[in-house]
């Protein structure tokens, strides 16, 4: 008998909350919302930024809160990742003059240098026009601040190169980072039945890092420059809203 109520009154929340939820109107009102939105990017370096790596790839996500007047406050963060390495002579002192390291065993290692990097930004923005099925739809701005910071990653197959090792490897990544700024215009959509939401975009980004190592091993010196690390980007993001009505949260999926 218990089982049967529980059940009863959880079929009963559920269609309520169905009903809530279908009385949201996105079609002639601008609604607010919570929105998850994981996406992803194609990087292309500029600056200093294109001395280390070609064009690198973003995958991430951000959280956001979308007003009943169309401002954003927004959360992100994104990893990034490319096989395209033009910053080669980090380990041109481990190498033989025909540009092989040589392994523990006495052979050839085989290594791997990639690009790796990662970024934490605060941004807000606004719907600059209204364009689409609903007023919740449009052309959108944002701008943020936050964190960038970007590494050489080395990969050494069966690891068995000891200056490649633990510790020692540090040396040799040339880690950097510091504050960024990060501007982006694109569309934004919500579908009048609240089945289809995405946002695609192009964003600038621009970064003033320094070494976050100090010393370079390959140099054998201090790295004290400042690094302007510059990146514009193609970004397609699909949305998962949460519509708030007073008090409550209704969700989409």
């Amino acid at each position: 008998m218990a089982f049967r109520t529980y059940c009863l009154g959880f079929l009963l929340a559920a269609a309520s909350g169905s009903r809530a939820w279908q009385q949201i109107n996105v079609r002639d009102s601008t609604v607010r919302a919570v929105v998850f939105a994981p996406g992803a990017g194609f990087y292309f370096p500029m600056a200093d930024l294109r001395q280390r790596t070609g064009v690198f790839y973003g995958v991430g996500g951000s959280i956001f809160y979308k007003t009943s007047r169309n401002f954003y406050w927004e959360g992100e963060g994104a990893f990034f990742t490319g096989n395209r390495i033009r910053e080669k002579d980090a380990l041109t002192r481990l190498a033989t003059d025909d540009g092989f390291i040589i392994a523990q065993d006495g052979g050839f290692a085989d290594v791997r240098i990639l690009f790796r990097g990662w970024h934490a930004v605060f941004s807000v923005g606004t719907l600059l026009v209204r364009w689409g099925p609903n007023p919740n739809c449009g052309l959108y701005l944002k701008a943020g601040a936050g964190w960038h910071g970007h590494k050489i990653r080395i990969e050494v197959q069966n690891n068995n190169v000891p200056a490649l090792q633990g510790e020692y490897k540090k040396g040799y990544d040339r880690l950097r980072g510091g504050i960024g700024l990060v501007q982006e215009v694109g569309y934004i959509f919500f579908s009048n039945n609240k089945r289809i939401t995405f946002r695609t975009g192009v964003a600038f980004q621009e970064a003033f890092t320094r070494s976050l190592r100090g010393f370079n091993y390959d140099s054998g010196t201090p790295d004290a420059r400042t690094y302007s690390d510059i990146a514009f980007a193609i970004k397609l993001a699909w949305m998962i809203p949460a519509y708030i009505r007073p008090s409550e949260f209704y969700y989409t999926r």
